[in-house]
């Protein structure tokens, strides 16, 4: 799947091994060849300082640097204020999302989710490509998501995307 994707760079910020793997995959698979990954919010913090990136999706609980740390951080960089941004995360909380949202999320996924989640996320944030307007815009009822029946089902569900 060659094209626009083979030119954003993309970095993946999660304190979690697996899900990185995972993210990297569903990525690859959707054509992001630049795809970085840092293993917590000091180091995603660190890389976004050094190199400019297109897309960063987010883990929202992490070591060093908390996502909304790095989410205040991030969007007061002149370069980083519109570069979509979003938050993958095991809570779903509802005060969290808000919150994400407010300090400049530009979508948020809920763990574990569907390969076909993650791509309509990505290609909504690029049908936008700018971070929330208002807190009071950018929390919309969420689209609802398939929670997983245990900890023991995959962290995510294999569904066929389209032209894949």
């Amino acid at each position: 799947m060659a094209g626009i994707n083979d030119d954003l760079n993309v970095l993946i910020i999660d304190d979690s091994h697996m899900m990185v793997v995972v993210m990297r995959a569903v990525l690859k698979k959707l054509g992001y060849t630049k795809v970085h990954e840092a293993i917590n919010g000091e180091d995603g913090l660190n890389k976004v300082k050094n190199e400019q990136f297109d897309l960063i999706l987010l883990d929202w609980h992490m070591p060093k640097i908390h996502g909304r740390d790095f989410l205040k951080a991030v969007r007061e960089m002149e370069n980083y204020k519109s570069v979509p941004i979003i938050v993958v995360t095991a809570e779903n909380v509802e005060e969290n999302e808000k919150e994400a949202r407010s300090l400049g999320a530009s979508e948020y996924l809920i763990k574990p989710f569907r390969e076909d989640a993650l791509h309509e996320k990505i290609e909504a944030v690029f049908a936008t490509k700018s971070p929330s307007e208002t807190p009071e815009e950018a929390v919309a009822e969420p689209a609802a998501e398939p929670v997983a029946e245990s900890a023991d089902e995959a962290m995510v569900e294999e569904t066929p995307l389209e032209g894949a």
